[in-house]
């Protein structure tokens, strides 16, 4: 079974990206985990987070059963890939940016920190033409 850690924020621009970016996969619906990830501050139950919902309904819609599992840190991107870690990911998906006038991508920090630290590979998914 191949585990997809999927980064869910609060207000998650890029959602449908990263839902897309992994129904996507090669790999049968039947051989795919996925993990929800939401790390907050622990003043808030995870599952009653609307994006966390919204993901949960896009993939039970693809055929994927989601799991949802919170994180508390008040460091982000450190909890995500400590949870993709823990949880034994074989893939991590975050959100991406937008694209610069000269075609480069660019990333919020907590993006570039993910990329940076995590040990699995890591998915930034988006759409290219965004600003």
């Amino acid at each position: 079974m191949y585990h997809v850690v999927v980064g869910v924020a609060t207000a998650d621009e890029q959602l449908s990206h990263k839902v897309e970016a992994v129904t996507e996969l090669p790999t049968s619906a039947d051989e795919l985990r996925v993990t929800l990830v939401h790390v907050h501050n622990g003043e808030e139950s995870v599952e009653s987070i609307p994006a966390v919902e919204e993901a949960v309904e896009s993939f039970a819609t693809a055929g994927i059963d989601a799991e949802i599992h919170g994180i508390v840190d008040d460091d982000a991107p450190r909890g995500l890939v400590e949870a993709a870690a823990t949880l034994d990911a074989d893939l991590l998906c975050i959100g991406g940016r937008r694209r610069s006038p000269a075609g480069k991508r660019q990333l919020k920090p907590g993006a570039q920190e993910v990329l940076l630290h995590a040990d699995q590979p890591v998915v930034v998914a988006g759409q290219l033409g965004s600003e």
